[in-house]
């Protein structure tokens, strides 16, 4: 039986948040994985970075997308992007309110809708930064093999400003 409130909430979604579920989804599931092509993903990324202007979080992932293709360059032009942008947000708690709201819909006490919410929190994203650091670490690294100190720095510094951003609460605000 379908229900008409779930229907309209889903048409309801904005495009926003559409590109982040089918990123997200893309990378955080293998079986959904390989369903995308290099061209889907990189279309989402692209809205998802038209659809959050402010907010470094997609030019990170499209600079991890750009490095597992070989672009380097272009991941270069991505992560001095994300650097540039003062904002930050991960969208865990709007993840988590919906969530919450679900749980509670479905019946379950605020306590359990709370607890159930915080525990299946996915946090794919947290997975796709770690390897964008390894990626900006193994790029320092040859940057330093040909001599390049400087933009080895530069790479380790922006390294380093994102993981102060996920060190900082306010990035799972929304």
């Amino acid at each position: 039986m379908r229900d008409p409130q779930a229907a309209s909430a889903r048409q309801n979604v904005s495009p926003s948040a559409l590109s982040i579920r089918a990123y997200f989804a893309s990378i955080s599931n293998p079986d959904l994985s390989s369903q995308f092509s290099p061209e889907e993903r990189r279309r989402e990324l692209e809205a998802f970075k038209q659809s959050a202007a402010d907010n470094a979080l997609p030019n990170y992932l499209s600079a991890l997308d750009h490095f597992k293709a070989g672009q380097t360059d272009q991941a270069i032009e991505e992560l001095i992007a994300a650097a540039a942008k003062t904002q930050f947000q991960d969208y865990s708690l709007d993840f988590m309110q919906n969530a919450e709201e679900a749980y509670r819909a479905a019946g379950y006490s605020e306590a359990a809708a709370k607890t159930a919410a915080h525990f299946w929190l996915p946090l794919p994203q947290l997975a796709s930064l770690k390897q964008l650091s390894l990626s900006m670490a193994d790029l320092a690294q040859a940057y330093r093999r040909t001599g390049d100190e400087a933009s080895a720095q530069v790479t380790l510094q922006i390294g380093l400003s994102l993981g102060q951003r996920l060190d900082d609460p306010q990035a799972l605000g929304a």
